[in-house]
């Protein structure tokens, strides 16, 4: 009993003392020595400390594996010790240290030759169901890494046969109101999902929750449930549905009044965070077997008691196409997701939704257990304009494979009409439009008699919207743009034959549009950018751009004058632009076959109309002839708006009657040369250096 006192008193040195004086006494039974009432033992203060499970033949080292771990267990370890075996069997020192949560203890106990990791073969009690029982996570940790079955299963106190999962779930759903014991049953059951503990087996007892039943069932009447959960169970949550847990249980969260209100699947799509709610949609299975086959059904339609963002929706569909879900799988109900979008959806966010769902392959002809295809029911269910757009979306993606069976009659499509052709032809159009027989008695044999008209009007909007956007796309592969008249007068055609039925106005391509109204000048705009230099220069900047009285043609004047091509004031018709040869950049073009750089001649006039006018006369109603010269120096300079006046006042409208030769002034050169020829008639003055004088010398 002196080692037991040793032990008890954890007195390393004398504990050694003792068994280098008795080795031998180390493993004798000490029997229950805390059971004799007045005993040297009885309410020691080192058994209050822990719980330890006792039997007559249990020796020192079963009761030290109980008490706090020291150099005690390394000491009786070092020379020997061993434990006993319960009568029910169970390692009695393995159980002590379990039940008392001495981690280093146990970690000492897993020593090759010393205690088994999943306990004795044939033996209810298992170590890590006890830990889980004891809420120990750094035991459970410990024990799982070291190899311990998650899924091994015992006997509960009610009969009921659990698992370790099954045991923490039981005890964290009896405690939820203690925070620590929340905690801690949190972390185990972590640790055991990502140990891949089976969640769908259930207790050998009828009508038993399943795991994640058991798991959600403390939030249950709680509509705030979502936001008291910790981020361990956050993770646990996910980890459930990852690894499959039903989501169709009943659970009673926010009172909802939708059909499926009262499922954990819809409270969380709908009456939870955003985050709860992609974490459904991110890690349930949505193949037609899997735990979130019916997730994409849910989030097309709408709740009566909530809103969901259009952008969050768009999201989890697309998310939930990429993860492999079915748009043509039927539900409980017999519907499709298609069905479920036009009968719930809100009208302000089908459209986007209806698209998206077709994109991923839903088949607008697939009959529900009415035996109505979705754009029958669509065609009954929304007005216009709403009605126009889902039948264009609908009849666009339309195959032609489904049958009409009324009574024992089948119809089918005439081959040819369905799909509608991606790039049809004008004859193909043609074959919509209304007029074609064939077609209006192929409506009238596969669809109701209130729907042909909304049919009839969406196959013609779709095929004529697909004439009209490949005709457009072809144009634009060849710059500038080359269209035959025959190819105009279609697209005029179907553009006319739309707005007749009253569709849509169909909006060309701005880049078509300009292609088309795009000037024969333009060429020579790039060649001018270019001689200027800023052919690296794009066209947006505004500094660049040349309004069509600044646009340049081709043109030279007789005094090395650079030419551009510009309107009049008023007019619209076109005038010649004289530039002085003040520009760093002379201009040389195709018009004059004299321009030649390299050889340093001087441009050659261009041919100047006789009926240039001579006149003074300044009145605002003269006019400006067809072909007009400017005199201009600034050329390189941006153009901008101050130029037009400057223009106007370099017009050459005006000669002088007292020069010979005609030349072409402007009207302040002509009033220059007026007062000079004034002064030269009454010169007398000898070497008179003014303008004409000095000529006159």
């Amino acid at each position: 009993m002196s080692m037991l006192q040793a032990v008890l008193d954890a007195d390393s040195q004398k504990l050694e003392s003792l068994i280098m004086k008795h080795p031998n006494h180390i493993n004798f039974s000490v029997g229950l020595p805390f059971e004799v009432h007045g005993g040297r033992f009885f309410n020691h203060p080192a058994i209050t400390q822990c719980v330890i499970l006792q039997h007559p033949d249990q020796t020192i080292f079963d009761i030290a594996c109980a008490l706090p771990s020291g150099p005690i267990i390394w000491i009786l370890l070092a020379h020997g010790a061993k434990g006993t075996k319960h009568p029910f069997g169970t390692d009695l020192a393995f159980h002590n240290a379990i039940k008392n949560g001495r981690t280093y203890t146990v970690q000492a106990l897993l020593m090759p030759g010393r205690s088994k990791i999943n306990g004795e073969p044939g033996v209810v009690w298992k170590p890590l169901i006890q830990a889980v029982y004891w809420n120990h996570p750094d035991i459970v940790r410990l024990l799982i890494d070291r190899g311990a079955s998650v899924n091994e299963s015992a006997l509960w106190l009610d009969g009921v046969e659990k698992s370790a999962l099954q045991y923490c779930l039981h005890r964290r759903l009896q405690d939820y109101r203690n925070l620590s014991i929340r905690e801690k049953c949190g972390k185990i059951i972590k640790m055991l999902l990502n140990a891949g503990a089976d969640i769908l087996a259930q207790p050998n007892k009828g009508n038993a929750p399943i795991a994640f039943e058991t798991f959600v069932q403390p939030w249950q009447g709680d509509p705030h449930w979502i936001e008291k959960l910790s981020p361990d169970e956050m993770e646990c949550l996910e980890a459930f549905v990852r690894m499959g847990s039903d989501l169709k249980f009943g659970f009673d969260g926010f009172a909802c009044t939708a059909p499926s209100g009262r499922t954990f699947e819809h409270q969380v799509l709908w009456h939870s965070t955003p985050v709860a709610a992609r974490l459904l949609i991110d890690h349930a299975a949505p193949n037609p077997d899997g735990n979130g086959s019916g997730l994409l059904h849910e989030i097309v339609g709408s709740c009566p008691d909530a809103k969901r963002h259009p952008s969050d929706t768009l999201r989890d569909i697309e998310v939930l196409f990429k993860r492999g879900a079915d748009p043509n799988l039927v539900d409980g109900s017999s519907f499709t997701p298609l069905r479920h979008c036009i009968e719930r959806c809100p009208a302000v966010d089908i459209v986007p939704r209806l698209r998206m769902l077709l994109d991923g392959g839903a088949d607008p002809e697939l009959k529900h257990s009415n035996r109505l295809p979705p754009f029958v029911l669509a065609a009954r269910t929304f007005e216009e304009p709403l009605r126009s757009q889902v039948m264009d979306f609908l009849v666009a993606k339309i195959r032609g494979r489904q049958p009409r069976v009324v009574y024992d009659d089948a119809f089918h499509w005439t081959e040819g009409y369905f799909p509608i052709p991606d790039a049809p032809t004008f004859a193909q159009v043609q074959l919509y439009n209304g007029q074609n027989g064939d077609f209006n008695a192929n409506v009238d044999q596969m669809l109701p008699e209130d729907v042909r008209t909304a049919f009839r009007r969406a196959c013609f909007s779709v095929v004529s919207m697909n004439y009209l956007n490949a005709a457009t796309t072809r144009a634009k592969m060849h710059q500038p743009l080359q269209m035959l008249a025959s190819e105009k007068d279609e697209m005029f055609q179907v553009a006319l034959q739309r707005q007749i039925a009253g569709l849509p106005e169909y909006r060309f391509d701005l880049e078509f549009v300009m292609g088309l109204l795009k000037p024969q000048m333009a060429p020579v705009l790039a060649n001018f950018t270019a001689g200027l230099g800023n052919a690296g220069s794009s066209v947006t900047e505004p500094d660049d751009i040349l309004l069509p009285y600044q646009t340049p043609i081709l043109s030279s004047a007789p005094t090395s004058l650079s030419t551009l091509a510009t309107c009049g004031d008023s007019s619209s018709s076109l005038a010649m632009v004289n530039f002085a040869q003040t520009s760093k950049f002379p201009l040389h073009t195709d018009a004059d076959p004299n321009a030649n750089s390299s050889q340093g001649h001087r441009p050659r006039r261009v041919s100047i109309s006789s009926t240039l006018s001579t006149s003074s006369d300044d009145s605002t109603g003269s006019h400006i002839p067809t072909t007009t010269l400017v005199r201009w120096s600034a050329i390189g300079e941006p153009t901008r708006q101050t130029h037009i006046k400057r223009s106007k006042d370099a017009v050459l409208r005006y000669t002088c009657k007292d020069c010979s030769g005609g030349n072409l002034l402007t009207k302040a050169e002509l009033e220059r040369h007026r007062v000079e020829h004034e002064h030269t008639r009454g010169c007398l003055k000898a070497g008179c250096r003014r303008r004409f004088c000095a000529g006159r010398a």
